[in-house]
């Protein structure tokens, strides 16, 4: 229990953040290895957790909790059948672009389900992300759910390089 607390306690000072809304993706990262290290205590250690992120990368600044609600879902609803989990967080550049990667082996997402508007895809912690992400990037983003061949979900956000904190600014969309 105590250090699912100190593990909470770092959490939430990079989720205060000073009060800005952009971090940098090292700081996204390192959030998301918190919240996974609590979900692999209270789940007994049923999946694995994997951040593939090369650290020149890690200064560009992304919208904070963008990857978390991504996570969390792929935890709650990809493995409730009780199989061993994985998750993959993947960081990679495309010109001027970054793809980031959220991938997980868990039950997948019934196609018949309706998602011709990408507002309506997921949960609210998935909707806010895709407000906010058109918010801040406008037709510069997009984010893409989609159930994998080999079983489970890949989310593919893509987002403009942005180098520092003031270079992301709301955009009417």
């Amino acid at each position: 229990m105590s250090r699912m607390l100190e593990l909470l306690g770092k959490m939430l000072r990079i989720g205060l953040s000073k009060g800005d809304s952009i971090i940098t993706i090292e700081k996204e990262l390192t959030y998301l290895d918190y919240y996974m290290r609590i979900q692999k205590i209270q789940l007994e250690d049923r999946f694995e957790f994997k951040i593939d992120s090369p650290k020149e990368l890690e200064h560009y600044y992304i919208p904070k909790l963008t990857l978390q609600p991504f996570v969390e879902n792929a935890v709650i609803h990809g493995f409730q059948d009780g199989r061993k989990g994985k998750v993959t967080i993947s960081v990679q550049e495309e010109a001027n672009h970054l793809i980031i990667k959220v991938i997980d082996n868990g039950i997948g997402f019934n196609t018949l389900t309706p998602s011709k508007n990408k507002l309506h895809t997921g949960g609210y912690g998935i909707r806010n992300v895709i407000e906010r992400l058109d918010v801040y990037f406008g037709k510069e983003t997009s984010v893409n759910v989609m159930n994998r061949e080999e079983g489970g979900i890949m989310v593919l956000i893509r987002i403009p390089k942005v180098k520092e904190q003031s270079g992301i600014q709301h955009t009417t969309a």
